[in-house]
């Protein structure tokens, strides 16, 4: 090992890595052979790094998609180290810098965004100077099977560690766990990953698949390989539900409420999937509302308080107090107005730094002629530039407010053509949760009782549509992206749609959860969305290249 040092000091960079990542390839993985209990630890943590420094595309690809490799550090205990080498690796390989690229313009386009929506709050620009980004299209099916049949037959070092990682994301807990009970373990868990994958190949090319037969008992319960599934992640929330979802602009965080009597917030991150911090409430929580750089969050808690919290340093800001129970709330991007409305009383304008409100919206009968004195407001959304607001009742009315003068700008009210109420008036129906683009030119909502979502552009002259595709069933949440041209829902059919707003057709169904889905909420760019259910956990879904068979 002398000699080897004191060549090593004479060469550069690139050639010493090279030296040693050829030196620590040679070694034997496991000391004790197929007993697989006393890996090279040296190797498992040198390897990796010494082949990506040096350059070795090839040879660190082959490594790290070996999966007696992936057994040495999971033997270990050093599975969640592996994690890192796929990132370090995937960071600096030419086949992904195009990639790389791409996301980083289009952080930098979300970035802008975020700034430019808090420029409009304070009124550095105006609403209609507001860039509002273009979302990300889903990707046609034709390139998608393009891709699928180039994958099988010449796949690349970008699509084998891709693969890969894949394979770990999801079985990195049970090799941490059990890999060091269990030799060739990581060969198992490979094999029953998918069938007809490059995952179950390597498997099979392994010595030790043999052996398999031993180890697995329902191969016919196996997945088929799937390189672009529509569901990313499975998080566990540990809650009995999670009742509202918000995520940040740039897409790489979100915030869940849940739980039912008692509530928790919790951050997560959704690059990896971890919850990285919670806070526990002994009260209920009904609403919360987050500024779109993930900075601030206004919660509506018990004793008709407005809370406002610090997501950044994790800690109460402020408490407001109303005058009774708040029915909706929805908070500007610079955290310094809050719009909410109370269950048959006006809507309100806070100031939260003055901690007052500044303009309260009665509905007075002479002012607003179509109010009926049994209006329940059910849900509200502000605008950027706490200028308008559009909110949607149990009485059928979704209406685009004029927040300075305090008068609706447009009005929608829906009726039944076939119901009737008691004194032979045609019934209306009920709006359940209202959305709407920055701009205020587009608003979606829920037709409760109806199982659809009501399309409508307030500024225009567009008669409303209606879409209809949840089977039957009450559809509990929706979202859409900020210009317009998709929307998502979920519902108690178990399932969330993806929606082309343009032409009300449904792009994709989602399906994983295994009861209802109560809330949902999709990222700005389109590109990623998060739901959640009654049964304890998140998914992440990807909406651009996801397929659903």
């Amino acid at each position: 090992m002398c000699n080897l040092e004191n060549i090593i000091m004479n060469l550069n960079s690139i050639e010493c890595h090279t030296i040693l990542s050829i030196y620590f390839s040679a070694q034997p993985l496991f000391f004790d052979g197929n007993l697989q209990k006393k890996p090279h630890i040296r190797k498992c943590m040198e390897l990796p790094f010494q082949q990506t420094t040096a350059e070795l595309w090839d040879e660190v690809t082959n490594t790290l998609c070996n999966l007696d490799f992936i057994q040495a550090k999971a033997v270990v205990k050093m599975t969640y180290d592996l994690v890192k080498d796929f990132n370090d690796v995937l960071e600096v390989i030419p086949d992904n810098s195009e990639n790389i690229r791409q996301e980083k313009a289009r952080q930098a386009r979300m970035e802008k965004y975020t700034n430019d929506l808090i420029s409009c709050a304070t009124g550095e620009i105006r609403i209609e100077e507001l860039e509002i980004p273009e979302s990300i299209a889903p990707c046609p099916q034709k390139k998608n099977d393009a891709e699928f049949e180039r994958m099988k037959t010449n796949p690349t070092r970008l699509d084998r560690l891709n693969d890969f990682f894949g394979f770990l994301a999801r079985e990195a807990g049970n090799l941490q766990n059990h890999s060091n009970e269990f030799p060739d373990y990581a060969i198992q868990q490979a094999w029953y990953f998918e069938e007809e994958g490059p995952i179950e190949k390597a498997a099979e090319n392994t010595g030790a698949y043999l052996k398999l037969e031993k180890l697995i008992h329902e191969p016919s319960s196996r997945p088929f390989w799937k390189p672009f599934p529509i569901k990313l992640k499975n998080l566990k929330v540990y809650e009995l539900r999670t009742n509202r979802i918000e995520i940040t602009s740039d897409g790489r965080s979100a915030v869940t409420l849940s739980g039912f009597l008692k509530n928790s917030i919790i951050l997560w991150d959704l690059q990896s999937g971890l919850a990285i911090r919670r806070i526990d409430f002994d009260y209920s929580i009904r609403s919360i509302s987050m500024t779109p750089d993930g900075k601030y969050l206004l919660m509506d808690g018990k004793e008709n308080i407005l809370i406002l919290f610090d997501i950044e340093n994790w800690r109460v800001l402020k408490r407001v107090w109303g005058s009774m129970e708040f029915s909706a709330i929805s908070i500007t991007p610079d955290a310094r107005h809050a719009l909410t409305c109370y269950n048959n009383g006006p809507l309100i304008l806070w100031d939260l730094e003055l901690e007052q409100p500044v303009k309260t919206i009665t509905f007075e009968k002479k002012q607003i002629p179509w109010y009926d004195h049994e209006e329940n407001i059910k849900d509200i959304k502000i605008s950027p530039n706490a200028k308008k607001a559009i909110s949607g009742s149990n009485k059928g009315a979704l209406t685009l407010w004029d927040l300075d003068s305090g008068l609706p700008v447009n009005t929608l009210i829906l009726y039944y053509s076939d119901r009737t109420d008691w004194d032979g008036r045609l019934r209306k129906k009920s709006i359940r949760s209202v959305t709407m683009t920055p701009d205020g030119k587009r608003a979606l909502a829920i037709c409760e009782w109806e199982h659809a979502l009501i399309l409508w552009d307030p500024l225009s002259d567009k008669p409303y549509k209606m879409l209809f595709g949840h089977s039957g069933e009450n559809i509990n949440s929706i979202d859409m992206t900020p210009d317009g041209k998709y929307a998502i829902s979920c519902a108690a059919d178990k399932t969330c749609r993806y929606w082309d707003l343009e032409s009300g057709k449904t792009l994709k169904i989602m399906e994983g959860h295994e009861i209802d889905v109560l809330s949902v909420c999709i990222s700005p760019d389109g590109g990623r969305a998060v739901s959640g259910s009654i049964c304890e956990n998140l998914i992440i879904w990807d909406l651009e290249r996801g397929q659903t068979f």
